[in-house]
């Protein structure tokens, strides 16, 4: 399994026609296969990528054009540049059901049939359901991807958007903006059609605590009654907040104005960049002085100002004085990556506190960081050259008319779903077993294999008949010597 970065920057004003803007999809644990994307200019968390397999796509919203450009995973040049309405500001998709499975599941057809794993054979041509980006005037477009149809225009903020989030189970949309509002939707009602031209698209919640631009926010992807939504905002401060109840957890007051923000995958630990170039570590565990038992902080609205960290124990000072515009943690959250206003992006250990590896430079502010997980197969190489298009993005709002829903799509190969196979299982763990004991994946188990009744006692008197055939020919060899030996003892004798 590899981790691949894809990060790309805001560009820069000499280069107005973004020639010089590259995006960078390069992996974190090798040097290989580093992928540039070409025109990939956007605003700050104004890019978008489906996956590491071909087929994939990369969305990105141009900065300073109402264009949306449109890359293969794996080729440089954009393979479509579709107009929209306005410039977009922020994007994000909201994934098919059929394609949340990881991209573990790009194996053969054989494999599947041969194997009683749950893998789903994805189709060469995929693209998301729906296309959701802010604008720079503050409404929310949603786009049905595989008909292009406009399903919704929502005036949501009264500034442009800042960052758009969606749910891990897809229900809900959060969007920030530089009104200092958060607000919650539910996709359900932003793709809903509607004959009643009163009713009024409302979002399902409205944050309004903060008192200065929203300027990043981050959703963990457990369980819905643990969901979180952390909030940053220029006002120093960091809200946590249940998206099951809406209710505001915790709220943590920091020196600095903060720029971004990412969460550890186990909600261990904030990591927040700062606009002095400094990336604050907040743990949400600390241990009790009196039982030294690790206890949660903050929690019941508490409000928690945070002294600074002069002895820089858990500061990361690599990017000082650029501000820090975008973070990302690895997959087991022990590497954290960061993108400053100079265009440097590196790769930090998060014990150590040190820089690790240091990516390529963009040269611009940095735009967008996004890490993706990346499993080699035999597939990889064959990149596909001619991708069906996406079709144009509507600019007019559907009717609603079931003709204009129908589309065409591929479907990929499905196995039948287990909650757990106990024969996969163990031989899995057989098979690693004996790697470790063997040090080499070569069974030198003997394997016994069945026979009927009447076989085996045909080979049983066959058996017999060798032996009894061995025995006399050693009888008579044995006779045939002594006979010899006594011959030659009588002639030594005379």
């Amino acid at each position: 399994m590899e981790e691949i970065v894809f990060y790309n920057g805001e560009g820069t004003a000499e280069d107005k026609s973004g020639a010089l803007a590259i995006g960078y999809g390069i992996p974190i644990h090798s040097q290989t296969n580093v992928l540039a994307y070409r025109q990939c200019a956007s605003y700050p968390n104004g890019a978008a990528i489906t996956g590491t397999k071909p087929g994939d796509r990369v969305f990105a919203a141009a900065k300073g054009k109402a264009l949306i450009n449109v890359y293969t995973y794996g080729k440089e040049s954009p393979d479509q540049k579709i107009p929209i309405p306005e410039q977009l500001t922020c994007l994000t998709l909201v994934p098919n059901k059929d394609e949340n499975i990881s991209n573990l599941n790009d194996y053969d057809q054989e494999d599947i049939e041969e194997s009683n794993d749950v893998y789903t054979k994805l189709p060469k041509f995929r693209i998301p359901y729906l296309l959701v980006g802010g604008g720079i005037s503050g409404k929310i477009y949603t786009w049905e991807l595989a008909s292009g149809l406009l399903l919704s225009v929502k005036e949501a903020h009264y500034q442009s958007l800042t960052v758009l989030k969606v749910t891990s189970d897809n229900s809900y949309l959060v969007s920030a903006g530089k009104d200092s509002r958060v607000l919650v939707w539910r996709i359900s009602d932003l793709v809903e059609f509607s004959k009643d031209e009163e009713r009024v698209i409302k979002p399902a919640h409205v944050i309004s605590d903060h008192s200065l631009e929203v300027t990043d926010i981050f959703i963990n992807n457990n369980t819905k009654q643990d969901s979180k939504l952390y909030t940053v905002s220029k006002d120093s401060t960091i809200r946590v907040y249940s998206l099951y109840s809406f209710e505001l957890l915790s709220t943590f007051v920091i020196t600095g104005i903060i720029e971004s923000i990412a969460v550890d995958s186990a909600d261990r630990a904030i990591f927040v960049g700062l606009q002095n170039g400094n990336i604050r570590q907040i743990d949400l565990y600390e241990p009790n002085k009196a039982t030294n038992i690790l206890e949660a902080k903050g929690g019941a609205g508490k409000i928690l100002t945070l002294p600074e960290d002069h002895e820089l124990k858990t500061t990361i000072t690599y990017h000082n004085p650029s501000p820090v515009k975008q973070l990302a943690l690895s997959l087991d959250g022990s590497l954290l990556v960061s993108g400053d206003a100079s265009g440097k992006v590196v790769i930090s250990d998060i014990v150590s506190k040190q820089v690790v590896k240091e990516l390529k430079d963009l040269g611009s502010p940095v735009a967008n960081i996004k890490i993706l997980t990346a499993y080699q197969t035999s597939e990889d190489s064959n990149i596909e050259k001619n991708n069906k298009a996406i079709p144009p993005l509507k600019r007019v709002i559907t009717t609603g008319e079931l003709k204009e829903q129908e589309v065409v799509f591929q479907k990929g190969f499905e196995q039948e779903q287990y909650l757990f196979d106990l024969e996969a299982h163990l031989n899995r763990v057989s098979e690693e077993a004996l790697y470790f004991e063997n040090l080499s994946s070569i069974n030198s188990e003997v394997i016994t294999s069945k026979k009927t009744l009447g076989d085996e006692s045909n080979k049983v008197k066959e058996l017999e008949q060798k032996v009894a055939k061995a025995t006399k020919a050693y009888t008579d060899l044995r006779v045939m010597y002594e006979d010899l030996y006594k011959e030659h003892t009588e002639l030594l004798g005379q």
